[in-house]
């Protein structure tokens, strides 16, 4: 009855999450559908940071109760200049002092992506930062602390790109020609514009020059064969960051990567 006075809408979010546990079914996504279908003030709306057309090829659940006929899929890009600005100021209790540079800086870190502002804004508020002079003295520290954070998430990109696609991300970093691939890489919000050849966030840059080290610098010979490898333990590492979460995922997906290099 309660539903029936008010407009009502069921958030699931981390949907990428939800679908892995063996407790949601197809049960619960029938039951989840005729709800939505017979309801008529009642919205279901799902946030995944996984592309929902693979979450549901991945799924039996899904697949059975046919969840894909009720939805509407809306990809969501990154946020533009003035909107990530705009997102900081209202993230920060010191915004309405904050220069423009420091709002600049925010938005070049994080090129507009959204669980990105969200980190660097939390960091600039309690570090009370206001001035640039200010940003300057505690820049690196900010960035460390973002970084050590970021990390399971850009894992977790890495893990859901294919290879043709992290060979594109490869030769952005190492200022080569990628062609075609940057509409692709630009489709999933991996670079700022077609016309700056970047990635899309200073964060992002600097993870995947921590990840690969002296390859993204293009000193290795056999360039194929290591990227390969390195691709490979790209998405081992993301595994653990899906199952193990905090200090512990941080610290086997270092683990990976020194295995890498040390044998």
């Amino acid at each position: 009855d309660a539903v029936k006075q008010h407009q009502v809408t069921i958030v699931m979010d981390g949907f990428e999450c939800l679908v892995k546990k063996e407790a949601f079914g197809s049960g619960f996504y029938s039951q989840l559908k005729q709800l939505v279908g017979h309801i008529n003030n009642l919205s279901c709306l799902v946030v995944s940071s996984k592309n929902f057309s693979q979450a549901y090829q991945e799924n039996d659940g899904l697949q059975a109760a046919s969840l894909s006929e009720i939805f509407t899929i809306v990809h969501l890009g990154l946020l533009k200049k003035r909107e990530a600005m705009a997102f900081l100021k209202q993230e920060n209790s010191h915004a309405i002092d904050m220069d423009r540079k420091v709002a600049e800086w925010g938005y070049e870190s994080t090129g507009g992506h959204p669980y990105l502002l969200q980190i660097i804004g939390y960091h600039l508020d309690s570090s009370s930062i206001k001035t640039n002079e200010q940003l300057m003295t505690h820049r690196d520290e900010i960035m460390s602390k973002a970084m050590d954070e970021c990390s399971g998430f850009f894992m977790h990109l890495l893990e859901d790109l294919s290879a043709e696609e992290r060979e594109g991300l490869l030769a952005l970093i190492r200022f080569k020609p990628v062609g075609n691939m940057i509409d692709l890489l630009a489709r999933k919000s991996l670079v700022r514009d077609r016309k700056s050849q970047k990635v899309f966030a200073e964060l992002f840059d600097r993870f995947l020059h921590e990840f690969w080290g002296d390859f993204a610098e293009d000193k290795p010979a056999k360039i194929q064969v290591q990227f390969r490898q390195k691709a490979f333990l790209a998405g081992i590492a993301g595994s653990f960051f899906s199952i193990f979460m905090g200090t512990f995922a941080l610290l086997s997906s270092a683990l990976v990567i020194g295995t890498f290099f040390f044998g």
